[in-house]
């Protein structure tokens, strides 16, 4: 059991003074045999006892101790505001990794940003990102739909849910803004939005591997190199692949691993301390199964005695539909800093698109009865923008800080095609409104829809 400090102190103090004590008997026996030793001049004298020992250093004399460790938190700079300040100044509820932070914390991608993140939900649905924050979000998984949660990864606005560009790769922070963000990060980001910095090609030779295994075959590899082409001209690297086994088992057949694989390219440009230009490249490619399983729990009766395999538990599943997810995404950006004196300059630009390839069994069983396929789900977009900010050259800089801009964005998307299958036939290719086949597909399609079905998100 430990003892109280004070306690410790006193024990101290009292094994110091029985030292003295004993010293101090010494010098006395020493004085006593000194008076009864002869006076021969070649007797030897007796050892002395220094009570020096016995004293208690002074705090001068007192041997250094290394200093405590300092507690306090360490410095955080964010953009959260369009400029780079500490995270302690920002009025905005805010959550920022580092990249030191985010491997210690095991977090890979923003999926796993929710396992550290209060009040942060974020799941994936082939591919699609579906975002809640403080509990607003976007359940729609399409490429057109506009997420209330925004996601920007190098101050570029990345407007559909789905893709590789989340993916952490190769990164300097991560902040996640709560609450609504519209003033600075646009309309659509009434949830908040998670900002995403990747690393800048430097001066330094650098080159890293991370690599990672889990459950399920769950392989995790990251590769960055950095390398200087001069004073001036640097370019990075940065690639991953991650392959994990469906957590769905089919009764039937096999399921093809779920692969990602992507990488980033950046060269940049600093010829002086005002001019810095950054040229990004990024592609993925994520081939899944997981995402089309399915599984029917609770079928109406009728439709109960067609299944076999019914009931299948455990993420068992009996689709008739190949199981593909087929998805690739390709962006390019810029991103131009200039610093001339009393105001910041910052343009930026991307070029963004992605197609889909998938299969959607969505009566779940191994029946051919209702299935979607979108064989050409597709988007393009493009985005530009200017920023002015002011600097601590700026008139009133010690009282007054503002940002200025405009945005521009173009996007297409859609499906092309998308087609619908009852049984073995496609009901836009027939006329079926007002025909007594169009009422028993109707009741077909209700049948599917409240038998129930469960899906993995």
């Amino acid at each position: 059991m430990l003892l109280p400090r004070t306690t410790r102190i006193d024990q101290r103090q009292a094994g110091v003074s029985a030292v003295a004590v004993l010293c101090a008997l010494l010098g006395m026996a020493q004085t006593s045999a000194a008076q009864d030793a002869p006076t021969a001049a070649d007797a030897e004298p007796l050892p002395s006892v220094s009570l020096a020992a016995a004293q208690a250093p002074e705090p001068a004399q007192a041997e250094a101790r290394p200093a405590p460790a300092n507690r306090l938190i360490e410095e955080i700079v964010v953009t959260s505001q369009k400029r780079e300040e500490n995270l302690q100044d920002v009025p905005i509820a805010v959550q920022a990794f580092s990249a030191e932070a985010l491997d210690a914390k095991g977090i890979s991608n923003a999926v796993d940003l929710q396992t550290s993140t209060p009040g942060l939900s974020y799941t994936v649905l082939q591919s699609f990102s579906i975002i809640y924050l403080r509990g607003v979000g976007t359940d729609a998984f399409l490429p057109s739909a506009d997420l209330s949660v925004a996601t920007y990864v190098d101050g570029i606005y990345f407007p559909f849910s789905a893709g590789l560009a989340q993916e952490f790769g190769a990164v300097e922070r991560v902040e996640v803004l709560k609450g609504p963000q519209g003033t600075l990060f646009g309309r659509n980001s009434t949830g908040g939005a998670i900002s995403t910095t990747t690393r800048q090609p430097g001066r330094d030779f650098e080159t890293s591997i991370a690599t990672g295994y889990g459950n399920d075959s769950d392989l995790r590899t990251r590769v960055y190199t950095n390398i200087p082409l001069s004073d001036t001209w640097a370019v990075s690297v940065s690639a991953l692949y991650n392959r994990k086994d469906s957590y769905y088992e089919h009764v039937s057949r096999d399921l093809r691993q779920d692969v990602d694989r992507g990488a980033r390219a950046k060269l940049r440009w600093t010829p002086n301390d005002e001019l810095d230009i950054t040229l990004t490249g990024l592609i993925a490619q994520t081939d899944a199964s997981t995402g089309s399983q399915a599984t029917q729990i609770e079928p109406k009766p009728a439709f109960a005695a067609l299944l076999a395999n019914y009931p299948l538990k455990d993420y068992k599943t009996d689709i008739d539909k190949p199981a593909v997810f087929d998805f690739s995404n390709r962006v390019g950006y810029f991103d131009a800093k200039w610093t001339p004196g009393p105001l910041d300059l910052r343009l930026l630009g991307s070029t963004q698109s992605i197609s889909t390839l998938a299969f959607n069994d969505f009566d779940a069983t191994a029946l051919p009865l209702v299935s979607f396929d979108t064989r050409g789900l597709f988007a393009d977009i493009q985005t530009a923008e200017l920023q002015f900010i002011s600097n601590d050259e700026s008139w009133g800089s010690d009282w007054l800080k503002y940002i200025g801009g405009l945005f521009y964005i173009h996007s297409k998307a859609g499906f092309d095609p998308a087609t619908l299958f009852v049984g073995f036939f496609d009901p836009a290719a027939i006329p079926v409104i007002g025909s007594p086949f169009g009422a028993a597909i109707d009741q077909l399609l209700d049948l599917v829809d409240k038998g129930g079905y469960e899906k993995a998100i």
